[in-house]
C-alpha cells in the first residue's frame, strides 16, 4: 500500500490544496473525525496534484446539503489538466452517479440501492483505472459495493495526476473530511488525527522571533506573525507533540506540514521537514522556499527508524520540526 495524500484539515486551513475560498469548520458533525472542509457557495473547487498514477483508490467522508438537481462531489484529472472522470449525487433520488469527464458528462453508472439522505455523513470509496478500453470504476458507499463498471473510463489521457473536490460545471453545498488517496488497495473507514506541537524538543538550533522557538510555530490554524529562522546550514529544530487520543487500531502513515519562506540572501538556500524518532532525525525532500510563506508536506508511510508500520508509541514519542540545508 502506498499512501499518496491524506487530508483531515486538522491544521485549520486548506494550505495543502490549490483552492478557492472554502471554509474549514471545527464544529464536528456525527461521522466526521475533527475539522472538516465545506463550501460556502456553489462555485468553489480545490485540488491537489501528485505523481502520475495508472490507477488509484480514494476514500472520503462527505455530507451534502441542497444544491439544485445534482451535487458535484469529486473529479479526477489527467496530467494535461483534463477532467477525465467525476462523481456526483442526484439530489432528487439520493443516488450516486459516475460521469465520464466533468460532472455534467455522460453517465457511466449509477448506484443500485444505497440512498444518501441530506445532512448525514457518508463514506465514499472509489477504485479507478483510466483506460479507453478495459478501464474500471468501482464505488463503495458506506462499505457497500454500489458501482462496478468496466469499459471506456477516461475522457482524456490514461493517467491520473490531480484530484478535485467541489464544483466542476456542477453545484455543491457540502462538507468533506478524512480524504485519502492510495495506489494499492481499498482504504476503508480511516480517521485522520492531528499532532500539535506541545513543547520543546531535543534540538533547538533555530532562533525564535520572540520567546521560545516551539511557541512560535505551535498555532493551529497557523500565524505568520511569529516564526523561527536561521542563517546557518545544517541546523535543526525539533519539537515535542501531544500524545494521540482515542482507541488507535492501526496507523497507516504520518504526514507533516510546514510553512516556509526566505528573506534577503540566506546562506542555507533550502529547508526540509524533519522528524526525530528513537534518537535519530529523518528528513523530507529539499524544499526551496519563496519570499512569502507557503505550505510544504512530507508523508512517511513507514517508521523510517525501523522500516516497519508506525505504532502508537512511536507517534507519542515523536518530535517534529525543520532543518536548514543548501
Amino acid at each position: 500500500m502506498t499512501r499518496l495524500f491524506i487530508e483531515g484539515w486538522e491544521t485549520g486551513n486548506s494550505g495543502a490544496w490549490q483552492t478557492a475560498a472554502f471554509d474549514v469548520g471545527s464544529s464536528m458533525p456525527l461521522g466526521f473525525s475533527g475539522n472538516y472542509f465545506g463550501s460556502p457557495s456553489n462555485s468553489q473547487i480545490a485540488y491537489v496534484e501528485f505523481a502520475q498514477q495508472t490507477e488509484i483508490y480514494m476514500a472520503m467522508k462527505f455530507r451534502w446539503g441542497y444544491s439544485g438537481n445534482y451535487c458535484g462531489i469529486f473529479t479526477f484529472r489527467d496530467s494535461a489538466g483534463t477532467s477525465i472522470l467525476s462523481g456526483r449525487l442526484e439530489i432528487n433520488t439520493g443516488e450516486f452517479t459516475i460521469r465520464l469527464g466533468n460532472q455534467v458528462g455522460t453517465q457511466l453508472a449509477i448506484s443500485t440501492t444505497t440512498f444518501l439522505p441530506i445532512g448525514t455523513v457518508h463514506l465514499i470509496e472509489v477504485y479507478y483505472k483510466p483506460l479507453n478500453t478495459g478501464g474500471v470504476v468501482q464505488v463503495k458507499l458506506d462499505g457497500i459495493m454500489e458501482i462496478n463498471y468496466s469499459g471506456d473510463t477516461t475522457a482524456g489521457l490514461e493517467n491520473i495526476a490531480q484530484f478535485l473536490i467541489g464544483k466542476n460545471t456542477s453545484y455543491i453545498y457540502g462538507s468533506y473530511d478524512d480524504i485519502v488517496l492510495d495506489n494499492a488497495d481499498w482504504i476503508g473507514n480511516t480517521r485522520i488525527q492531528k499532532l500539535q506541537i506541545s513543547g520543546a524538543g531535543t534540538t533547538s538550533e533555530w532562533d525564535a522571533s520572540a520567546g521560545n522557538p516551539e511557541d512560535c510555530i505551535d498555532e493551529i490554524p497557523y500565524s505568520d506573525s511569529d516564526f523561527v529562522s536561521t542563517n546557518v546550514v545544517n541546523q535543526s529544530l525539533t519539537c515535542a507533540c501531544a500524545d494521540m487520543t482515542g482507541d488507535i487500531v492501526s496507523i497507516k502513515c504520518l504526514q507533516l506540514h510546514g510553512r516556509m519562506a526566505y528573506e534577503g540572501a540566506p546562506t542555507p538556500t533550502k529547508q526540509k521537514l524533519a522528524i526525530r524518532v528513537n534518537g535519530s532525525e529523518y528528513y523530507g525532500d529539499d524544499k526551496s522556499p519563496a519570499l512569502s510563506f507557503s505550505v510544504v508536506s512530507k508523508l512517511w508511510e513507514l517508521n523510517p527508524d525501523d522500516a516497519a508500520a508506525w505504532e502508537e508509541a512511536d507517534i507519542n514519542a515523536i518530535e517534529i520540526g525543520v532543518r536548514s540545508v543548501t
